[in-house]
């Protein structure tokens, strides 16, 4: 009887999944089409965006907007007036504006293709911008004086106000910084109290002093598949104070956008020129890329004031900045980044790829750090009374001029867990991590080819008032020498030998360390990523079973020993088996 009734409930359920949906009005706007359309249909669309949103925000019901290819302005439209610069296009609950339509002008205008058929929300009002060659000085250009100061707005609204499918470009949000806000802000969207969902869209050559693009205040909107290219926001500085000049991507103010799949590439700002976040604001920032991004503090995003976001694989690539090449993390700001990529990043003072200061505490899982450059710390720089936690992380080929190629401490005290820095360089001291009054914990993290021209090609610490905590860790073939300074080292394998409880100084017998692979190589056991399966050596690393036996083992697979391994992959599921029980099964 029970599965009868089960039957029941499945057949009724299907008839109800196939019963006929309540159409939703669809209203059709083509800047092709003849004057006085009622937006029923593609041959009578609405020649204006603004009349289409009119009509759409009086009908009491959901309603999609399809917008045709072409150009849109915020002053056209039914009594607006030309050349307003408050003009705007504001989003409406329940109303869903889709472009990237054919329109008119081809035999399918249902045809629907965003990049094919651009269309394009401007705040070009005189239709008469000049090129800019020097995005420095897209703000002040004499032809946008006259542009919208923003092209889009998306206040008080909810996530059923959707914008799909459009390029929003040359808005100008250029109103004295204190006297005429919010005009001086989110020259592409502004965004008070609201919570829109932005889908498909291009943000390209849009400026203000603060989020050239898109500024949000007190609001959660949503980021899905866009791109934010060459945007800037302008610093405010009529006297020697100055103020603003972040987030020319998106500029978050006590907000906490979800920004999924996206790319900023080629932004400007003095901080964030990707992203910025501000007083408190926490994205969910989710396989975006950064790429080529300018700003003098954290070329790619830059937290502050409390601002912790998460970014899970995100790429940061080729960003430049004074400080911070790709991310800066100021003032309490602990954001929480897993599997993300730092590659090419620059900083001409500190952090090749992330500077941290003032109590910012971030948490790094699985991150790579690769190729970034700066004057302290190539990789990552932390001072100020910072404590970030770093686990499953590797520093390669990072470079500073001067010290910490991998990582750079003042005042300092990262937690290093299960982390390799290989062939990271310093032009004078800490080839992998530069100390001063700093404590650094490393545990069953590998050292390997390391290189500084002065002192300290392994760990350099500059202060007695600080003292490096090694313990389980490999450091092998760093020039000149392995460690230099302070350093409380305990179960550890060092070249050159240091003093210590259970430490050695016997070659760690890595599987292929010139191609990169520094698993432990074992009779029992030893993981090849290339194949991917576990494989056989014919000799032991003396580094299996030597680490600190109060230790827990971790993930290590049997047999181990009961004891962790020494360097990186200790503690972990490739940690190589025991040499112990050489009979056992490698599977």
């Amino acid at each position: 009887m029970r599965r009868i009734v089960q039957q029941i409930a499945f057949v009724a359920a299907c008839l109800l999944a196939a019963a006929p949906a309540t159409a939703q009005r669809i209203l059709y706007v083509d800047d092709d089409a003849l004057p006085l359309g009622d937006g029923a249909s593609w041959t009578n669309a609405y020649r204006f965006l603004q009349d289409a949103l009119a009509d759409a925000a009086s009908a009491g019901e959901p309603v999609e907007v399809r917008v045709a290819q072409g150009l849109y302005k915020p002053d056209q439209g039914t009594n607006l007036t030309l050349g307003n610069r408050e003009a705007t296009f504001q989003l409406v609950n329940g109303v869903a504006l889709t472009g990237g339509y054919a329109g008119l002008s081809a035999a399918d205008p249902d045809a629907r293709d965003v990049a094919l058929h651009e269309t394009i929300l401007s705040g070009d009002l005189a239709g008469n911008d000049a090129d800019v060659n020097d995005l420095k000085a897209l703000f002040r250009e004499p032809t946008r004086a006259e542009n919208s100061y923003h092209v889009v707005t998306g206040s008080r609204t909810d996530e059923t106000a959707v914008l799909d499918g459009m390029t929003i470009t040359a808005g100008n949000a250029d109103a004295e910084y204190f006297d005429l806000a919010p005009h001086s802000t989110g020259g592409g969207v502004y965004n008070e109290q609201g919570s829109p969902v932005v889908v498909n869209c291009t943000f390209k050559h849009n400026a203000s002093y603060d989020g050239g693009a898109v500024y949000n205040i007190k609001s959660q909107p949503t980021f899905m598949n866009c791109r934010f290219t060459a945007n800037m926001a302008q610093l405010y500085a009529p006297t020697d104070i100055v103020f603003g000049g972040c987030g020319a991507g998106i500029h978050n103010d006590r907000s906490h956008a979800t920004i999924t799949d996206c790319t900023f590439q080629g932004n400007y700002a003095n901080g964030g020129a990707g992203v910025f976040n501000y007083n408190g604001s926490n994205a969910i920032v989710t396989r975006c890329t950064f790429v080529a991004n300018v700003a003098w503090f954290g070329g790619g995003i830059y937290n502050l004031e409390g601002s912790s976001p998460t970014l899970l694989d995100c790429t940061f690539r080729n960003n430049s900045s004074l400080t911070g090449g790709a991310a800066s993390n100021r003032f309490e700001s602990s954001p929480i980044l897993t599997n993300c990529l730092f590659e090419g990043n620059q900083a001409n003072g500190d952090g090749g790829a992330i500077d941290n200061h003032w109590y910012s505490n971030p948490n790094l899982t699985n991150c790579t750090f690769d190729a970034n450059r700066a004057k302290r710390g190539g990789g990552m720089r932390n001072g100020s009374n910072t404590k970030p936690i770093l686990k499953n992380c590797v520093f390669t080929g990072n470079i500073a001029s001067s010290e910490g190629g991998a990582m750079d401490n003042f005042f300092g005290a990262p937690i290093l867990t299960q982390c390799s820095l290989i062939a990271n360089s310093a032009g004078t001291s800490g080839g992998a991590i530069s100390n001063n009054v700093s404590a650094p914990t490393l545990t069953n993290c590998t050292l390997y080819g390391n290189l500084a021209t002065e002192h300290g090609g392994g760990i350099y610490s500059s202060s007695s008032n600080g003292n490096s905590i090694v313990t389980n860790c490999i450091l092998w073939a760093n020039q000149k020498e392995q460690i230099r300074g302070k350093a409380d080292v305990s179960y550890s394998d060092v070249q050159g030998g240091f003093d210590g409880v259970g430490n050695i100084s016997a070659g760690p017998l890595f599987a292929d360390p010139a191609n990169g692979d520094y698993h432990l190589k074992s009779q029992a056991g030893r993981w090849d990523p290339n194949s991917a399966n576990w494989v056989a050596d014919d000799v032991t690393s003396p580094c299996i079973d030597a680490g600190d036996p109060n230790s827990p083992i971790g993930d290590e697979p049997e047999p181990n020993g009961g004891i962790i391994n020494m360097g990186a992959y200790g503690g972990t599921a490739e940690a190589s088996k025991s040499g112990s029980d050489v009979g056992t099964t490698l599977d």
